[in-house]
């Protein structure tokens, strides 16, 4: 089961906002664009927390005062959910079947389900599911008692480790009870009709949160600036991925699936009910001294045992070792991260080499490139693309870094560009008002890549391979093509002597890509715009060169907008005022920006300068 979509409504900086996920994601933006509220609703989505506080929900200026969103509503969608789920609790008739098309015609055909959780100021969180509408069948129109609900077919044994083993059978359920009664067990027995055509959502899927909750994957979250706690005893990053690798191994181990059949046994020890067991007689005694203080008060205190994987907890007691142990608090923030990545990096290595079908996990990464050397940042992206490989895991990272992101690796990537622009907000009194909220662009890496021919995808490839960073491109507002060494070496000593407004411009809002050839500008065009980004070109006439003239038009056509065109005529060096070279085009280029410029941009010649200001201005 992976996570697809994912809707952010009234959440710290989030209005509104849909995030888009693959096997890779990647949240990209400038500081304060609600990277890290992302991982932490996913998170909270993923977690039972109940409550939130008044400070994480959506505010906004209103007639000079602060207003707040009165909700945060959190929506999914999961995909690749097996067809057998049908049978879990809570899961029955809340499986919807989808057709996916890729660029290429190809048909992906699956089942999803959508969940939400929605917060209230200082209540208690609703957990819904998207159902289609369903019925309760006549003959259990009048029944109320658990005991009827047997009689009519309800397995006596699904009952167990349930809420209503030690329920009154032959009392009428209230209200509420028996709407909770008959969503836990609308699996064991035909209690609803389900209709094809409407749907709706419906409250407390499964009777208890856990229930749909412990099918749900799990989350990993790894937060930016963290330290020493990351390997503490009792929580923390290294601990919950060692309790995920205590759980593979735990669960082929023959001793733990003996040690439910022992845990059984020890609740029947531990029955405060049975004044036979020395926990009942503990009860008796606590219970007598209790009516002695306050008359027809009692205490009642249940040892939950019936599942192993709740009741078998461990505690990992962590050190590190270089020459001799040290205790985690005199290692660096880097080495911690490192030794976190370190241990992702094995259950990577681990999870390719066993087949799982078990619980998905989500893992969170806030800017793993934080705190690390570049030799162990290209190794911590190495790890993410690993653990995106492999079936069960899925990988969400926060960065401010394009050195991060490898467009190359064929996993599904999904980038996601969060920015910021005023829209109209409007409030629970429908007045409508002009606020900052977050918007995104998702950029499907995969699919864009799957629209180019052959041929394309070579250049492409080639691109990708000889500059891995080209990732760059998602972090700038504008994106510039030019076609090779010689005009990025021109390009660099312009933008150095720039005016001051002029160059903060150039700096903070665009980014060149080299091409290294007119063929390759055709695919890179078309490669972006499939992906929602039209650049700007910039490409010689090269009129009269044979294998370059004619890429001209193909170029032209790809781009399709004649205002984002720079054509140099006959090419660069007719532009700056000298011969071309037959040879080391980009040497005699420096040199020419150096003895004809003399540092100073207006020494540059206008015909070049014209061209610069009409594309950056």
């Amino acid at each position: 089961m992976k996570l697809h979509k994912f809707q952010i409504e009234g959440y710290r900086r989030h209005y509104n906002t849909d995030i888009m996920f693959s096997n890779a994601s990647f949240l990209i933006g400038e500081n304060n664009t609600g990277k890290s509220s992302i991982l932490k609703a996913i998170e909270l989505l993923l977690t039972d927390t109940s409550k939130l506080p008044e400070s994480f929900f959506f505010k906004f200026f209103q007639d000079d005062y602060i207003n707040t969103c009165r909700e945060i509503t959190l929506t999914a969608e999961f995909r690749e959910v097996p067809d057998t789920a049908s049978s879990w609790r809570g899961f029955k008739g809340r499986l919807f079947p989808y057709v996916e098309t890729l660029p290429d015609g190809t048909e992906i055909k699956g089942n999803s389900i959508f969940y939400r959780k929605t917060f209230t100021p200082d209540m208690s969180r609703i957990i819904e599911m998207k159902s289609r509408k369903k019925t309760l069948n006549k003959e259990f129109e009048d029944v109320k008692k658990i005991s009827d609900f047997i009689e009519k077919g309800l397995p006596k044994d699904s009952l167990k480790g349930t809420k209503y083993e030690k329920e009154n059978q032959d009392t009428n359920l209230a209200k509420g009870k028996l709407e909770e009664f008959l969503n836990t067990f609308e699996n064991e027995i035909e209690l609803f009709d389900y209709s094809s055509a409407e749907d709706e959502w419906i409250q407390n899927p499964g009777g208890i949160a856990g229930n749909v909750l412990s099918r749900l994957p799990k989350v990993l979250y790894i937060p930016a600036h963290d330290g020493s706690e990351n390997l503490g005893e009792t929580k923390g990053t290294f601990q919950s991925i060692l309790s995920e690798l205590f759980t593979d191994v735990r669960n082929e181990s023959d001793n733990y699936k003996k040690a439910q059949e022992y845990l059984n046994k020890l609740a029947t020890e531990m029955d405060p009910e049975d004044s036979t067991t020395e926990f009942g007689k503990m009860m008796e005694g606590l219970n007598g001294v209790l009516d002695g203080v306050f008359t027809g008060i009692g205490l009642n205190a249940q040892a939950e045992l019936s599942d192993a994987d709740d009741a078998i907890k461990p505690k990992f007691s962590v050190s590190m070792t270089s020459n001799i142990p040290t205790s985690v608090e005199m290692q660096g923030t880097g080495v911690i991260r490192s030794t976190v990545f370190a241990l992702l990096r094995y259950k990577a290595i681990r999870d390719m080499e066993k087949k799982s079908d078990g619980r998905s996990l989500i893992i969170c990464f806030e800017e793993p490139e934080l705190y690390l050397h570049p030799n162990a940042a290209n190794q911590m992206r190495d790890t993410i693309y690993a653990l995106a490989t492999t079936s069960n895991n899925q990988i969400v990272c926060s960065t401010h870094s394009p050195y991060m992101i490898d467009l190359s690796k064929q996993v599904g990537q999904v980038l996601n560009y969060l920015s910021t622009n005023i829209s109209a907000v409007e409030t629970e009194d429908g007045t409508c008002f002009d606020c900052e909220v977050i918007n995104n662009q998702p950029f499907n890496i995969q699919d864009a890549f799957k629209t180019l021919q052959s041929d394309e995808k070579d250049y492409v490839k080639l691109i990708l391979k000889i500059d891995d960073y080209l990732a760059r491109i998602f972090f700038a507002k504008n994106i510039l093509i030019i076609e090779g060494d010689t005009e990025e070496i021109v390009l660099k000593e312009t933008i150095s002597l720039m005016p001051d407004e002029l160059k903060k411009n150039v700096l903070c809002n665009w980014q060149i890509v080299r091409a290294r050839g007119k063929a390759t500008i055709i695919s890179l065009v078309k490669y972006l715009k499939a992906m929602g980004i039209t650049p700007y070109v910039m490409h010689d006439l090269d009129s009269g060169v044979t294998g370059a003239e004619v890429m001209n038009k193909p170029i032209k056509d790809a781009l399709s907008d004649d205002s984002r065109l720079t054509v140099l005529e006959n090419c660069i060096e007719d532009i700056l005022g000298y011969t071309p070279p037959s040879s080391n085009k980009p040497h005699k280029a420096y040199q020419h920006t150096q003895v004809k410029w003399k540092s100073d941009y207006n020494k540059i010649n206008p015909e070049w300068r014209e061209v610069v200001e009409k594309i950056f201005t």
